[in-house]
C-alpha cells in the first residue's frame, strides 16, 4: 500500500458551479503537485456520503491526497442535499434521491471535462454510501460517460418491503 507524502499535499481550489436550474453549488478541485497546465491528466469525481450531513470541506483526506499524488485531478462536489450550506439546501434531495442532485453531478462532470488539462476519456467516479448510490445512478443512466466507477458501501437496492 502506498503512502501520502506530507511535502506533496494538494490544497483544493473552491469553485462555485451552476446547475441546470440555476442553483449554485461548490466543488473542491485538487491538482497534483508539479501540475503542468499543458499536460492532460486523468480525473476522478469523488462523491461524498450523506445525504443531508455529508459535505466536502478544507481538510486533509488521506485517500484523496493519495490519488492526487498519483497524478490525478480530483473534483469533490457538494451537490444539493449536502450539509454545511443550511437546512434548506441540505433537504433539497429529501425524498428525491438521484433526481436533481444527479443533475448537479452531471454539471460538475461537464465542468471537469471542459478543463483543458483533463483527459475526458479518462474520467472515473468514486462514491461511498449515498455517494455510492449516486455513482450507481451515474453509471447506469450515463453508461458511456465514465471510464471507471468505484463504490464503497453503496446503496444499490432502494425497494421498500
Amino acid at each position: 500500500m502506498g503512502r501520502i507524502r506530507a511535502d506533496q499535499l494538494s490544497e483544493p481550489e473552491l469553485i462555485t458551479l451552476e446547475s441546470f436550474d440555476g442553483l449554485k453549488f461548490d466543488v473542491l478541485l485538487y491538482k497534483p503537485q508539479g501540475f503542468d497546465p499543458s499536460k492532460k491528466y486523468p480525473a476522478i469525481m469523488n462523491i461524498h456520503g450523506g445525504p443531508n450531513t455529508g459535505h466536502w470541506i478544507y481538510q486533509v483526506q488521506p485517500w484523496q491526497q493519495f490519488i492526487v499524488q498519483q497524478g490525478y485531478v480530483m473534483i469533490c462536489p457538494n451537490p444539493r442535499g449536502s450539509g454545511g450550506y443550511g437546512r434548506r439546501f441540505a433537504e433539497m434531495s429529501r425524498g428525491r434521491w438521484g433526481e436533481d442532485d444527479f443533475k448537479d453531478l452531471l454539471a460538475a462532470d461537464d465542468y471537469l471535462r471542459r478543463l483543458p488539462y483533463v483527459d475526458p476519456a479518462k474520467v472515473g467516479i468514486w462514491g461511498g454510501s449515498y455517494g455510492g448510490f449516486l455513482s450507481y445512478q451515474l453509471v447506469t443512466r450515463e453508461p458511456t460517460r465514465f471510464r471507471a466507477s468505484v463504490v464503497r458501501a453503496g446503496l444499490e437496492n432502494m425497494v421498500l418491503q
